[in-house]
């Protein structure tokens, strides 16, 4: 489906430019595309592996998709040359290659907002040196220059927009979790307990600290039974596999959702992020959930925040209690009280300027 440069009853045009289209990027681009019907949406994208999962119709909401499929520099022109085709009034361009290609190919003017969500900023990441987070970052600052608006899916990472010479303005949009889902019946004492993670497997998502997590609790003698939902890396799956960790393999949001109803905690292993909506989807099934301390989540109020794995000892027994993890359960939904749809829309209209 070609972009069309047509203005209905002259609603706002917002061209998406999303480089890594697939999981909770992709999840999070439709459910702004479901709060602002008043726009004209148009989706600039490359299709990550894990969209093959995507139900059929997913590009439905949107009133075109163009794909990108060459390297930086074709990606870029075709960028620009939609960019001309269109005449948007906003640019919202959402993780770091779509970032760049966004801000380098148009000026932000009167006529046109640009607006960038990083869905966690790349001068965050742990697995690089300090010499490639500087880098990193002195990108992003030049980058700044040409940013209304960055539309930060978490709190720490508007303010991390903040630490340039550039700060352009900040406004908080939170993920949401668009379809109500009903909570999941809660285990015995004494049963065995599921502990599950979501999303891509990578280094991002660190599954060296999820395999430590549940040594440690198998150490302790607790009976776990550990599962990843997502696939990935190859090398690193086996890992999980040979650890004893049970692997979905990339699967349709429904069947995630029925994997996520088996667990009776919900551990976030990676060690850095964005927001993942796989939080605020365990979190509204009623799971305890577990995180590492990490930008992304300061100042949330998630009740359980580990350092290290060696964080769950002591505090496992309180888990294995069927009300404590109700309890706990109810104090991260309280603490997710903003990832609600009509707030997210009302952030969109203050980000898009509508």
């Amino acid at each position: 489906m070609d972009a069309n440069n047509v203005r209905d009853g002259g609603r706002a045009v917002v061209l998406h430019v999303v480089e890594a289209f697939g999981g909770g990027v992709a999840a999070a681009v439709r459910d702004h595309v479901r709060n602002t019907p008043e726009c004209e949406h148009h989706l600039l994208c490359h299709l990550r592996q894990e969209a093959s999962t995507l139900e059929p119709g997913w590009d439905s909401v949107f009133d075109s998709v163009t794909h990108l499929s060459g390297d930086h520099l074709s990606n870029l022109a075709r960028t620009r040359r939609l960019i001309r085709r269109l005449h948007p009034d906003v640019i919202h361009s959402q993780s770091n290659y779509g970032g760049a290609y966004a801000r380098l190919a148009a000026r932000s003017t009167a006529e046109v907002t640009q607006v960038h969500t990083p869905h966690g900023w790349p001068f965050e990441r742990r697995d690089k040196g300090l010499h490639v987070r500087l880098a990193y970052w002195a990108i992003e600052a030049l980058l700044a220059l040409n940013t209304d608006v960055v539309a930060g899916v978490s709190r720490a990472e508007t303010r991390a927009a903040q630490w340039g010479p550039v700060r352009p303005r900040t406004v908080y949009l939170p993920n949401i979790t668009p379809v109500p889902l009903a909570s999941v019946p809660t285990k015995p004492h004494g049963d065995q307990l599921v502990v599950a993670v979501a999303g891509r497997i990578a280094v991002q998502k660190d599954p060296d600290f999820f395999i430590a997590c549940m040594r440690v609790l198998r150490d302790e003698g607790h009976d776990v039974h550990p599962l990843w939902i997502g696939g990935g890396d190859p090398e690193l799956t086996r890992k999980l596999e040979d650890a004893g960790v049970e692997v979905t393999g990339w699967i349709e949001h429904a069947a995630v959702i029925e994997h996520m109803r088996r667990a009776d905690v919900f551990l976030h292993s990676a060690q850095f992020d964005g927001f993942p909506i796989t939080i605020i989807e365990a979190a509204t099934l009623g799971l305890p959930v577990i995180v590492r301390r990490i930008p992304a989540f300061q100042d949330t109020g998630l009740p359980v925040l580990l350092d290290s794995p060696e964080d769950l000892r002591g505090l496992w027994q309180e888990f294995a209690d069927p009300k404590a993890r109700a309890r706990f359960s109810g104090w991260t939904r309280a603490a997710l009280w903003e990832n609600q749809a009509e707030i997210q829309r009302r952030r969109l209209h203050e980000a898009y300027g509508i």
